[in-house]
């Protein structure tokens, strides 16, 4: 919302440099954190992944070597490599888990921004 207030000013500051040096500092002062927050998220959703990846393809894989179920998946039931489809769908499987988790945060730190931001106004 910042962002928006910053780029709406009138295009006459183009003229007086010192207005827009101001201007530009205080887009880079928002534009900054923003980058930083948005790198973090980044990272965590891919720390997210990683860590739900291997810890439900350990359970799956002790799933699927006990009481010979791998025989009877492969034998009987007819289904043809079972492990590559079990990393495979986990691993669709945990990047869709991480996307979830880095659309809530991210939803809930902009509205709380917001919030903070709206409380701070004068009424008019």
């Amino acid at each position: 919302m910042y962002q928006i207030t910053l780029a709406s000013q009138n295009l006459s500051c183009l003229q007086n440099f010192p207005q827009f040096a101001r201007l530009l500092a205080a887009f880079a002062g928002v534009a900054i954190p923003a980058a930083v927050v948005n790198s973090g998220l980044k990272y965590m959703q891919k720390r997210i992944q990683i860590a739900f990846q291997r810890r439900l393809s350990h359970h799956l894989h002790q799933q699927y070597c006990s009481n010979r179920a791998y025989y009877a998946a492969s034998t009987l039931g007819g289904l043809t490599n079972a492990d590559q489809r079990i990393t495979e769908d986990v691993e669709k499987f945990a990047y869709n888990i991480s996307e979830l988790y880095s659309y809530t945060f991210k939803v809930c730190s902009h509205h709380s921004s917001h919030v903070k931001t709206y409380w701070r106004l004068e009424p008019v």
